[in-house]
């Protein structure tokens, strides 16, 4: 069963000011100047993205990326993150969650939903919930 927003929410996670930082850097170096490109290269600046947080945990991962599907999951015994063609950054902030604390989808949703609230928030505020995920209108 998906969590919900209240549970998501329940419990707030303070992300370490340096990772912010990070990823502030990411966005405006690698994600603004390409937000209208092609989807090759979001998915290869969403990777780097991946990699910062992952090394800045002290948790290597690796990635594969589909050109046709549009799936993301984390592989646990692969260590691996799996983008799909589409792509998505809180999506992959998702996986990332589950990477770094495990099945549980509520850690991940947490992770993911808090960090994307905390590192877009003009973007958060465009997307409303179904469920226990976020959707652009």
């Amino acid at each position: 069963m998906y969590p919900s927003k209240e549970q998501i929410f329940s419990l707030v996670i303070t992300f370490d000011i340096v990772l912010l930082k990070k990823i502030a850097e990411w966005k405006k170096s690698s994600w603004l100047p390409i937000r209208s490109k092609t989807k090759a290269q979001k998915q290869i600046a969403i990777v780097n993205m991946i990699d910062i947080i992952c090394k800045h945990h002290n948790k290597p991962v690796s990635i594969l990326l589909l050109q046709k599907n549009n799936d993301y999951a984390y592989n646990s015994k692969k260590k691996q993150i799996i983008m799909g063609a589409e792509p998505s950054i809180i999506s992959a902030l998702h996986e990332i969650g589950h990477h770094i604390y495990g099945p549980l989808e509520l850690n991940a949703c947490r992770f993911s939903t808090q960090l994307f609230k905390e590192a877009f928030p003009i973007a958060y505020k465009k997307l409303k919930w179904r469920g226990h995920m976020l959707k652009k209108q």
